[in-house]
């Protein structure tokens, strides 16, 4: 039942086509042992159990999902997305420039800034040294790579961060320079022992 209330109610067309061979297969195990064990027996009809046929029908149908209909399929954005989204580190990607296009909620949650808040400023304006933040960018641009530079930020209250920073840029399919991914790992804490 709930595959076909999600074919009526889905618009995807290729999704209307997984549900209905999920519930066709699903019904078949249902459909038979309704025939042979109740209908059969009230008929005193002796005809032997078909579970096991029809749960092959069910695992064939839903094979064939799989195969023709992309049934339970990664689509790498989805799968990109999901990843950037509950990634624990502060993720920043940005135009060749440093613009930041794209921050995801560990970034949100570590500044206090809303998402539109960030979107479009420079990467630079998130250190507290604007200059070594521009010094940082023009750095990547010659050496390619990042990894593991010791900054401080300041979140959106004045707050005082530390972290480790890692960039790198980005290319396209064709090898072309598109953008920028930043990493912001957290340190703070570890800094505050140390210095403890």
């Amino acid at each position: 039942l709930l595959c076909i209330r999600y074919y009526f109610k889905t618009t995807n067309s290729l999704k209307k086509l997984q549900a209905r061979c999920v519930a066709i297969g699903f019904s078949i195990p249902v459909f038979a042992y309704t025939i042979t064990n109740i209908i059969f027996p009230l008929s005193n009809v002796t005809f032997p159990n078909l579970g096991n046929i029809s749960t092959g029908g069910l695992v064939g149908l839903i094979a064939y999902a799989i195969w023709k209909y992309e049934l339970f399929s990664i689509d790498p954005a989805n799968a990109t997305e999901n990843i950037i989204s509950t990634m624990p580190d502060s993720l920043v990607l940005s135009d060749l420039k440093g613009k930041i296009l794209k921050v995801n909620r560990a970034m949100i949650n570590f500044l206090d800034y809303s998402e539109p808040e960030l979107i479009g400023k420079c990467v630079s304006e998130l250190f507290i040294d604007k200059n070594f933040g521009e010094t940082i960018l023009s750095e990547l641009n010659r050496k390619r790579e990042i990894s593991n530079v010791e900054t401080k930020f300041k979140t959106k209250c004045g707050e005082e961060k530390f972290v480790l920073f890692s960039a790198s840029i980005v290319k396209s399919n064709r090898g072309y320079d598109i953008g920028i991914t930043c990493i912001f790992r957290d340190i703070t804490t570890r800094k505050f022992m140390e210095e403890k």
